[in-house]
Parts: structure tokens; sequence; C-alpha cells
């Protein structure tokens, strides 16, 4: 039986659905474009093309808890909802993603500061994964019937948003700084920014449920993505 969902909640679920996203893309295009500054404040005693390749290291090792955290995220939304997953993973992800900015120059604390950008590097990685997939899987949950297919597009236009402003803002940043205001305090600015997108979008999914039907399949113990793409019952009997 179809469950009836007002266009609010969908627009919320949206909302939520795109802010999270947005905010993990934002971080990955604002560290791309600033590596080469990142590099020559966490490795200041190297020559500049270490410096680069060090900085890059860091960003690529990141993606290598992704899998992992997209199973344990991906498990906890089909145990315990979309909801509740989606809304810690985007809590852990731009919290990781503000104490980068916070992070004390290698001046001050030498090693330790690379160290500490790797271990919130890997953070970030772990419960970024948990955006994507999960979004989708919650934006698929609440669409209609006829449009899911455009609701599950919001996730690969948030992404495209993040990637778009993260890249402006660092182009703005380098046009504006000097090399060395770069260095200094520049390239922490993006990163300052996750702290409050991440709490609007914690906010806005606090503000929601998961979907009737996802609650359904939890309740029955059912394979939830049945319940996301709508199988017939035929073909979720057989499967069982």
């Amino acid at each position: 039986m179809p469950h009836r969902i007002d266009p609010a909640t969908r627009r919320k679920v949206l909302q939520a659905s795109f802010i999270g996203n947005f905010v993990e893309w934002f971080d990955y295009a604002a560290y791309g474009y600033l590596a080469a500054t990142i590099g020559a404040a966490f490795f200041p005693e190297a020559d500049r093309a270490t410096q680069l390749l060090s900085s890059f290291a860091i960003f690529a090792i990141s993606f290598i808890v992704r899998p992992i955290g997209g199973f344990i995220w991906g498990y906890l939304g089909d145990r315990l909802g979309r909801r509740a997953a989606l809304g810690w993973s985007i809590l852990i992800m731009s919290g990781a993603t503000f104490l980068i900015a916070l992070i004390p120059s290698y001046s001050l604390i030498g090693i330790l500061a690379p160290i500490a950008l790797l271990i919130l590097r890997l953070v970030q990685g772990f419960s970024a994964s948990g955006e994507y997939a999960g979004a989708s899987a919650f934006l698929v949950e609440y669409a209609p019937p006829h449009r899911r297919g455009i609701y599950a597009a919001m996730v690969p236009a948030s992404t495209a948003t993040g990637l778009l402003l993260g890249s402006l803002i660092a182009a703005l940043l380098t046009a504006t700084l000097s090399d060395q205001q770069m260095v200094d305090w520049g390239w922490r600015l993006p990163f300052l920014l996750a702290a409050p997108m991440g709490l609007i979008g914690r906010y806005i999914r606090t503000r929601l449920e998961d979907s009737p039907a996802s609650v359904e399949a939890i309740l029955a113990g059912e394979p939830m993505p049945f319940v996301a793409i709508g199988v017939p019952e035929l073909v979720r009997r057989e499967s069982a």
C-alpha cells in the first residue's frame, strides 16, 4: 500500500541529502586546489615537489578507508535507519573538517601537525563514505514512484555544486591573499566553513523521520533494497 508523504517533508529530505554530500565534496575540492599551500604549511622543511606529493599522499590515503566506512554506514543505515546513520556521518565528517582548520602549525608542534592532519583525513574519509550511498537510498525511499530518478540525481548534483564552490573559494583566496598569508592562515578558511554547514545539515536531518517504507522494513526484518526501489511483492517473496 503506498504511503502518503507531504511535499514539505520531501523538500526537507532533498535539502538534508543535498547539504551533507555538498559539505563532503566542498572539502575535497578545497583540499585538492590548496594542496600546494597545505603542503608548504605542514611540510615546510621539504622542497616544493615533496611538499606537494606529501599533501596529495594524505589526500589519497583518506580514500583507503572509504570502502570500510561504506560497509559500516550502510549496515547501520539498514539496521538503525537512514536518518540516524546520515545524522552521525555528517556530524563526524564536518567536525573532522573543522578540526583540520585548527591544527597548530608545524612550527609549534613539529611532526605532530602532519600526523594530526592524516588522522583527521582518515576520519573524514570514513564518515564521508556514508553520505553518498546513504543519501541516495534516503532520497529514493521518500521519492514518488514516478520520480525516483530525479530525486536520486540530487546527490551527484550536490557533488558538482560542492566541487564548484570549493574551487571558487580556493581561487578567490589565492587571488586576494599573498603566498605567505595563504600558508599562515588563508588555507584554513574553507575548512572553517564546514562547522556551520554541518550543523545546518545535522539540524535538518534531526527534524526528519525515516521513510514509512523503511520503518516497516526494519520492524519486519525485510531487506531494505526491496523497499527502496519498490520491487514487486512476488519478487520479494521469491528472494526470501
